[in-house]
């Protein structure tokens, strides 16, 4: 009798160590595709993030390059949300700054050297209209959201 139940003790503890080895593969297996993912999604936002301020940097640059006109205004549609984020784009003495909302990501560009000979002020969701005006009386180049 004694040899049954050892022999049954065995089985239930082979039992219990096989179970525990495999979800413990599944979860490292889990966490490695979930790390992956992360990680190309940090990816996906910063490209975006850099192509939305590449974008907006070249709106600018055109409307500055007008010598004729004293107000431009350029409508800027994106509506892009890459990576589960939407872009948020504030204009400042630094340049520009399009970040993910909610804030994950950052990329700041300089407008090529636009903000050191103007004035920029202003910010704007992507998901909704924005609206780039440059005031060449007051050199000002202002960023606001329109509805």
């Amino acid at each position: 009798m004694f040899k049954k139940r050892s022999k049954a003790q065995s089985v239930i503890i082979q039992f219990v160590l096989f179970f525990l080895i495999g979800f413990g593969v599944f979860i490292g297996v889990g966490s490695l595709f979930k790390m992956r993912s992360d990680i190309f999604r940090g990816d996906v936002a910063i490209a975006s993030l850099k192509l939305t301020s590449s974008y907006l940097t070249s709106t600018a640059v055109s409307s500055v390059g007008c010598m004729e006109c004293d107000v431009i205004e350029s409508k800027v549609n994106i509506f892009n949300i890459s990576a589960g984020y939407f872009t948020e784009v504030v204009f400042s003495s630094e340049g520009i700054e399009t970040s993910t909302a909610p804030k994950f990501r950052t990329f700041t560009s300089s407008l090529h050297d636009l903000n050191e000979s103007l004035q920029l002020d202003g910010s704007a969701p992507s998901i909704i209209t924005m609206s780039l005006i440059y005031d060449k009386s007051r050199n000002e180049l202002n960023l606001s959201s329109k509805n």
